[in-house]
């Protein structure tokens, strides 16, 4: 069937530009789960060296053995510092788009192990995003650049004990050392901002492994991150340090190899995973005049493991949860209200790296769809939501997760840039809105196949209800075949554990189509 989905999935391959079904979720999902298994992986630098280069590590990552991207990590040693830099190129195939991405992320910490400064620049084509996080003062400095402008925020420092880069590879590397059989520790990442994830880490056997053309002996650890459904198998030498990791994913089996330069950079010529076929999913029927249903019936199904809480917002309704099934109805025209502690949040009309709408490019399109007359916030939302659709004029895969104000010059993206967009200039107007991410029915016309697949639209808060709003069609919101995961108010950094419910369901979900009505 994989192979089947993927075929389908590039014959028609314009119908998809259409109906941008959420390359750019899929993407980001993968990128963070590559960031989890090495920003948390703890590669061990030793702390008693003189040189200014203490090491200089190569890695590689891959997707059912086709090769993904690497990593770099380069640990500098001063008078007074560490500093950790680690570059991470991402590599992936959407429907036979290739996307690069590049970020370079770098921790400053005193040699005890406080920290210093933690800054993270990430690189898609000609778009630069660069955030640093500055430690010394009674609070978080934190400053996000993007098109020659900065934008500067205060926060509190996380709460309790966690560690940074250098002085969690500290720790690592005395446990394993330790020969302890289990530890944890908090870690702060910078993909994640100033949420600590907590990670345990537990010995599960030895054995040898060849490294460089060398047998080693190395332990065997199991990790996991607490709030995500993600197990992830290491491998350590006696020193402690990361020689290899493996997760099975949903739509693939990622790895996660120490090399050498030449072997990473070469690895890279080839094709990359194809990114999209393991993550389009069948129901057990199709579901006839989808264009013209009003109302959506659907169970779903884990086949491991248990249901993760689906939220009910929006159009959504949950009408029954089993440990392994939820019951979801989705009726876009009756919108459920908004929770009283989402009516006070600040984040749903905040700015942020994401959705920048005090980026100039941005700012004017605020200005341009502005009402001459008065108009209802509805109204508003709706004529947002139809302009977005008319300015992104190039609606293609190219690009794996935009921010507003690159789209706002560029015009092109998928459902995510679409959805970003229409995010900031909601915001703009006054009026708080979020993103929606979850499942969305698409026929292939030319197969008659019917699937669903991962999708990113908006909700926007009108009148106290959470109302769904659809940037990537031109009519809106084309039918009530949708089944919504999750919400975010796409804040500077997000906690990992908004991951947690895609994690659980990629390639482990099963649809029943239960009951459709349709318009009168």
């Amino acid at each position: 069937m994989e192979g089947e989905e993927g075929a389908i999935s590039t014959r028609y391959d314009q119908e998809v530009m259409e109906r941008m079904r959420g390359r750019g979720t899929a993407c980001r999902v993968l990128t963070a789960l590559f960031v989890l298994a090495l920003a948390i992986a703890g590669t061990a630098a030793a702390a008693d060296r003189a040189t200014e280069i203490v090491r200089d590590d190569w890695f590689t990552y891959s997707l059912d053995g086709v090769t993904a991207g690497w990593v770099r990590e380069v640990v500098h040693r001063t008078e007074a510092h560490y500093r950790t830099t680690q570059t991470m190129v991402l590599r992936v195939a959407r429907a036979g788009h290739v996307v690069e991405m590049t970020s370079v992320t770098t921790y400053i910490e005193e040699h005890d192990g406080t920290p210093v400064k933690m800054t993270l620049q990430e690189v898609e084509g000609t778009v630069s995003v660069t955030q640093e996080w500055d430690f010394t003062g009674p609070h978080v400095k934190h400053t996000v650049t993007q098109f020659g402008r900065t934008r500067a925020s205060e926060h509190p420092h996380p709460e309790g004990d966690w560690l940074m880069a250098k002085q969690r590879a500290r720790h690592v590397r005395e446990q394993v050392k330790a020969g302890v059989e289990q530890f944890t520790y908090r870690a702060v990442a910078a993909e994640f901002g100033l949420n600590p994830v907590t990670v345990v880490e537990r010995r599960v056997g030895e054995k040898t492994f060849e490294f460089e053309g060398e047998e080693m002996p190395v332990s065997i650890w199991e990790q996991r991150v607490r709030g995500l459904p993600l197990l992830t198998i290491e491998y350590r030498t006696c020193e402690g340090d990361y020689v290899y990791g493996r997760a099975s994913l949903g739509f693939g089996l990622m790895e996660v190899s120490r090399t050498d330069r030449a072997t990473a950079l070469e690895a890279m010529r080839g094709s990359p995973p194809e990114l999209i076929a393991g993550m389009l999913l069948v129901p057990d029927r199709p579901i006839e005049d989808v264009a013209h249903t009003s109302l959506v019936t659907l169970r779903l199904r884990v086949r491991e493991g248990e249901m993760p809480k689906l939220p009910e917002a929006g159009g959504q309704r949950v009408l029954e949860r089993q440990e392994t099934s939820t019951v979801t109805r989705f009726d876009p025209g009756d919108p459920l209200p908004a929770l009283d502690y989402e009516l006070e949040d600040p984040a749903y009309l905040d700015p942020s790296a994401m959705v920048d709408f005090e980026d100039p490019a941005v700012a004017r399109l605020v200005e341009e769809t502005t009402p001459d007359e008065s108009v209802t916030k509805l109204e508003l939302a709706e004529r947002l939501r139809a302009f977005v659709y008319d300015y992104i004029t190039v609606k293609d895969l190219d690009v794996a997760y935009g921010t507003a104000s690159a789209v706002a010059r560029d015009r092109r993206g998928d459902c995510t840039e679409h959805a970003v967009l229409l995010i900031a200039l909601l915001r703009g107007h006054g009026i708080p809105a979020r993103g929606a991410t979850g499942l969305m029915y698409v026929e292939a016309l030319e197969t008659g196949e019917y699937m669903f697949g991962w999708h990113m639209w908006v909700q926007a808060l009108v009148d106290g209800h959470w109302v769904d709003l659809e940037p990537s069609w031109p009519e809106g919101l084309p039918h009530a075949a949708y089944v919504l995961t999750s919400v975010s108010s796409l804040a500077d950094r997000d906690d990992p554990a908004e991951l947690a419910t895609m994690f659980k369901l990629m390639g482990n979900l099963e649809i029943e189509i239960v009951e459709v009505e349709h318009e009168i």
